[in-house]
């Protein structure tokens, strides 16, 4: 029964990566987008917000956020949120799939 479970696990996983490569065709060029972040994180190390846009799949971060906007981002990877100020967000790298 075990064996059965890993493989719905297996097939399963490759049919989320199969559909993430298929919708990854439609992303926006990251230079080109105007960005929909949202906030998924935080990076304790670092201190800052880590956020995503959905449009182009880049990854961002806050690197200066108050300390209302952190305690409201230590949430976040439970209750994602939208970041509307563009203009703070420092552009990181495409998400690969």
């Amino acid at each position: 029964m075990l064996r059965v479970k890993y493989f719905w696990e297996d097939i399963g996983d490759k049919i989320a990566i199969f559909v993430l490569r298929v919708l990854s065709r439609f992303r926006e060029d990251p230079n080109a987008c105007d960005h929909e972040w949202e906030v998924y994180s935080t990076a304790l190390n670092q201190g800052w917000l880590e956020l995503t846009c959905h449009k182009c799949m880049s990854n961002g971060a806050v690197e200066d956020p108050t300390k209302e906007e952190w305690e409201k981002a230590f949430d976040a990877s439970s209750s994602p949120y939208r970041w509307y100020e563009n203009e703070r967000v420092t552009l990181g790298q495409r998400i690969k799939i």
